[in-house]
């Protein structure tokens, strides 16, 4: 999750699911602030610029307000401190220092694949901030996509998945598949305009 704001009904109705189908659900942000909730994400009223409706029911609002009033994200967790972060090519001793970055890597992503069944990327627009070129959230999607473990991501959560390449190959793991971020034809078909 980004540490500048997640959409609503973005993380609760999925967390929703996710906890109704018997699985535990950690959240973790890039340096381990809470997560608030966008302001227009609990606002009946607020028209979404480009879909020109509201998309925020009365009873998304109701419970995202109930999941923020809770304590779940209390203990978020700090993703730094699970990853290491890639050196610089101007670091003094570059090549002993990236060897320890991708042995450090591996380690945190064995880790994550075990204690783990996948990874969510939150949505809301403070991922453009904080997740979408963030190299520990890509080392991160990275390790589940190599163990063939789940990655899905929502909104602008899925532009992290853009970036998230190896860093040598330079090739998205989205390359060659079919993606939809934010599509305007799901939003008609969902709320039936």
């Amino acid at each position: 999750m980004s540490e500048y704001g997640y959409w609503g009904i973005e993380l609760v109705g999925p967390l929703r699911k996710l906890e109704a189908a018997g699985y535990v659900v950690d959240f973790v942000t890039p340096k381990g602030g809470r997560s608030p909730c966008l302001p227009p994400s609990r606002d009946i009223n607020y028209i979404d610029p480009p879909l020109g409706i509201c998309v925020t029911t009365s009873a998304d609002k109701d419970m995202v307000e109930a999941f923020e009033a809770s304590d779940a994200l209390d203990s978020t967790m700090n993703l730094s401190e699970m990853f290491p972060e890639r050196p610089y090519h101007s670091e003094p001793s570059f090549l002993r220092v990236l060897e320890a970055y991708y042995l450090a890597r591996k380690d945190a992503q064995d880790k994550a694949v075990e204690a783990y069944d996948a990874v969510f990327l939150m949505g809301g627009s403070g991922p453009i901030v904080d997740i979408v070129n963030n190299q520990r959230v890509h080392d991160l999607v990275l390790g589940f996509y190599s163990a063939g473990k789940p990655v899905a991501a929502i909104c602008y959560g899925v532009a992290t998945l853009v970036f998230a390449r190896d860093f040598n190959e330079r090739r998205s793991i989205i390359h060659g598949k079919h993606v939809t971020g934010h599509c305007i034809e799901c939003y008609r078909s969902l709320y039936r305009i």
